[in-house]
């Protein structure tokens, strides 16, 4: 039995409630870094009871270690008092961990101990992994990759284009040579397109234009680049204009800043709720947290406490499973369930919950805790729809240092 602080003892009176509900790993440390609590998926992880590791540091006891190490966020949390986060890998406890910490203080606020949360992220890091990599290969595309190049006559013939502005365009060299630059603008761009053209005939160099060119197939495109004039006596020989297709890369860029929001998102903003109800085909709610009450978009707790529990489900039988499967077994661990909330929106849940019995084997209540993993299987999905844009190609590239020269020759 190891000597624990008064205030101390008192707090983890109450985690002891709710400790094991949890799917995380729990364990409460004082200012000592000695163990004085851990859950039974955290005991399950170190493979030992929870008696033989209290009293011991959490740097001995989990890390193997005679020191806390050096990326640990107790020990930052014991330098200033304040909450600490990191992710980690510890070979010890099996891969990547989102790892919390809070401050525990006594009565005179005092601090005398803290809370130790981590969480298991080796799926996000695989996740984040695949989109480091999908980027890679984007990125070796536009390193390699040429822009289109083209130079028109000033009766708007095209005079030269390059291999990757044919490719692009789908139009072989004897079929270029009799193209003007009206039979690749659509209607709806033709103004805007003489317009511009006709500024780079009247000497002035223009930056970052968009304009949008028709491929052979009739496919519209997005191009950006630049446009200038070769003048020879003081007359128009011709203009010479680079450009770059950035519709894919739109498209592209897009679908990679919204899946790295998401995954932010997923990392950072982690919603728990907890929650005791009661059992029976509709069920009632005994306790609930704040959280379970924003995630469910209720007003506030009472409101939430007077809804039925099976109004939550969006599929009645699911409540049916679940009870089913709670009274057989005692427990359930992280159950995926599609939930409702107040306005009727659907949101997937990730449930984890014990059940709790009178001495007659009769249910008395439900502990449990949901996740909201709605923002996880959307990012699975733009994961999958990154690789799919990949398979589609993006086209850009450096710039051609000597067009001049091809011009002049």
């Amino acid at each position: 039995m190891i000597s624990i602080n008064r205030d101390l003892e008192k707090f983890l009176l109450n985690w002891r409630q709710i400790g094991d509900v949890l799917p995380d790993l729990i364990s409460i440390m004082d200012t000592s870094y000695r163990i004085v609590y851990l859950n039974n998926t955290m005991a399950q992880k170190l493979g030992v009871s929870r008696e033989e590791v209290l009293g011991i540091t959490c740097y001995n006891a989990v890390h193997k270690q005679n020191k806390p190490p050096a990326y640990c966020p107790l020990r930052k949390l014991l330098d200033n008092g304040r909450d600490h986060s990191s992710d980690i890998f510890d070979q010890n406890l099996g891969g990547h961990y989102q790892v919390v910490v809070s401050p525990i203080r006594g009565e005179d606020s005092r601090l005398i101990g803290a809370v130790h949360m981590a969480r298991n992220i080796n799926k996000l890091k695989k996740t984040e992994e695949e989109l480091r990599k999908n980027q890679e290969r984007y990125q070796d595309i536009l390193d390699e990759a040429n822009d289109l190049i083209q130079s028109v006559a000033p009766d708007g013939s095209l005079l030269y284009v390059n291999r990757t502005w044919r490719k692009t365009m789908g139009y072989s060299e004897e079929e270029v040579s009799g193209l003007k630059l009206w039979d690749i603008v659509p209607r709806s761009c033709t103004e805007h397109c003489r317009a511009l053209f006709q500024e780079t005939l009247n000497g002035k160099n223009l930056e970052q234009i968009q304009v949008t060119f028709v491929t052979k197939d009739g496919r519209e495109l997005i191009m950006e680049g630049n446009s200038s004039c070769k003048f020879k006596d003081g007359k128009p020989v011709a203009s010479r204009g680079i450009f770059r297709d950035i519709t894919r890369r739109f498209k592209a860029e897009a679908a990679l800043r919204q899946s790295e929001k998401k995954f932010r998102t997923l990392v950072e903003n982690i919603n728990m709720g907890i929650y005791r109800n009661t059992g029976g085909p509709h069920g009632r709610f005994i306790e609930a947290n704040p959280a379970i009450v924003k995630m469910f978009g209720y007003d506030s707790v009472d409101e939430f406490m007077n809804t039925s529990v099976s109004d939550l489900y969006q599929h009645p039988e699911d409540r049916v499973d679940f009870i089913r499967d709670i009274l057989k077994s005692g427990h359930i661990k992280n159950r995926q369930i599609n939930l409702k909330k107040k306005d009727g929106t659907t949101f997937w849940a990730a449930c984890t919950a014990t059940a709790h019995f009178h001495e007659d084997n009769e249910l008395e209540y439900i502990d449990g805790v949901i996740e909201d993993i709605t923002e996880q299987k959307k990012l699975e999905a733009q994961v999958q729809q990154v690789q799919k844009l990949e398979s589609l190609g993006v086209m850009a590239g450096g710039i051609a240092h000597d067009f001049n020269n091809l011009l002049m020759g």
